[in-house]
């Protein structure tokens, strides 16, 4: 008979065997459920982003299309006085000068919203800034040319030949008027058919 030193060594080392796989088995479970968490966190961030972004492209969406209105509203009413004072340059001997005159007219030429809100024209389609930027950038030519004109020429003997000049800058003012007055109501349908 062989001298036992721990008889129930066999018992014990089978119950060491099932508590390791019983702690195993809780770090398995303590993973899978970790990584459900994980997995969870990373969808509701992802959601939330893409929350974020569709709310910032619905803002973004209505910003360009009441700055569009309000632009597009501005560009109709300088181009009917561009229209008027193009109609009264047969007149410049008698309706430049003068309460109301022509050259009033010309002077008090703006598009003050898109002068007031310049830095928010990026939000705009690019063809859309860049023909309202042409726009008051023909403005502001028309006003100086015709200042110019005042100044200079109007009564005097070189009247008859700067004449062409001013006529030139006010075809360029109605022509530059009339693509950001197409331009802004593309927009305004494209932006309408997105929304």
């Amino acid at each position: 008979m062989a001298i036992e030193i721990c008889p129930l060594a066999q018992d014990i080392g089978n119950l060491a065997d099932w508590a390791a796989v019983a702690v195993a088995l809780l770090g398995a479970v303590a993973v899978f459920l970790l990584g459900r968490a994980a997995n969870r966190t990373a969808n509701a961030s992802f959601e939330l982003t893409r929350r974020i972004k569709q709310r910032e492209d619905e803002l973004e969406l209505r910003e360009m299309r009441l700055l569009s209105n309000e632009l597009l509203t501005d560009v109709n009413l300088t181009l009917a006085e561009v229209q008027k004072v193009a109609g009264a340059m047969g007149y410049v001997k008698h309706g430049w000068n003068g309460e109301g005159g022509i050259s009033q007219i010309i002077q008090r030429l703006s598009l003050a919203t898109a002068d007031r809100e310049r830095d928010r024209l990026h939000i705009l389609p690019d063809v859309t800034a860049s023909d309202v930027a042409e726009a008051q950038l023909r403005i502001r030519q028309l006003r100086d040319t015709a200042h110019a004109f005042t100044a200079r020429h109007f009564g005097g003997p070189g009247m008859q030949e700067f004449l062409p000049v001013v006529k030139g800058s006010l075809l360029l003012a109605q022509s530059s008027l009339e693509r950001a007055h197409e331009s802004l109501r593309d927009a305004i349908a494209a932006a309408q058919h997105k929304g």
